[in-house]
């Protein structure tokens, strides 16, 4: 796992023509390397197993709705007493009910930051569930992304596309950069996506640029 640090210099080996960060410096080269890293997350719905997380904890009862873990993206599987649950929406819950009721939840829905049950739990059991997160910004030198190296060429592509498109370096190599980084994201996804059968891809474009294929939820 790469460094901070050894991104920004493997970033300006790519961008080639700024060794020592005196047109792009460290702290702007450091947001386009967290940015890039969040590209790659996001570009096939965060489902990479760096993405992956699991929270427990006992419900408490006459209580709906509890707060989200931190980095919270989207939400995987949810078990109550280790039976999954199904997934629902607020609104769906206000037609069905006209008064509060409260027994053994058989769905949940996401409403912003917070996880709400249906309907209101009145026991304590176990409530766990897998969810999908957002990686955290790297900030120091040393902090290591939690990638393999193996994305480091697809960040590097990601953080010249981002410099290049800037006042201060060259569109046309910009988009020569995000068709490289194209390129090396579906050879991440070879490697490392396409043997879970659980996942669906499709292939978009969105606003006239090149970007990777969402990843349908299962």
């Amino acid at each position: 796992m790469s460094t901070l640090s050894e991104l920004r210099i493997k970033s300006r080996k790519e961008i080639k023509i700024d060794p020592n960060g005196k047109i792009w410096g460290d702290a702007e080269m450091n947001d386009y390397i967290n940015d890039a890293i969040f590209q790659v997350q996001k570009d096939w719905g965060f489902k990479w197993t760096q993405n992956m997380a699991n929270t427990s904890y006992n419900l408490t009862s006459w209580t709906r709705t509890y707060a989200l873990p931190t980095w919270f993206i989207s939400i995987d599987i949810v078990r109550y007493n280790w039976t999954e649950l199904l997934m629902t929406d607020k609104k769906t819950v206000k037609r069905q009910y006209a008064s509060f009721v409260a027994w053994t939840p058989s769905e949940f829905y996401i409403d912003w930051s917070n996880i709400s049950y249906n309907v209101i739990p009145n026991v304590t059991w176990l409530i766990d569930f897998d969810f999908y997160k957002k990686l955290t910004v790297l900030s120091s030198d040393t902090d290591e992304c939690v990638f393999p190296e193996d994305y480091d060429s697809a960040i590097i592509k990601y953080v010249a596309y981002l410099a290049w498109g800037t006042s201060k370096g060259s569109e046309q190599t910009s988009q020569i950069k995000l068709q490289e980084y194209s390129k090396k994201v579906d050879s991440l996804v070879q490697a490392y996506l396409y043997n879970n059968t659980n996942l669906r891809f499709s292939t978009t474009r969105r606003g006239g640029g090149m970007t990777r294929a969402d990843v349908l939820d299962r």
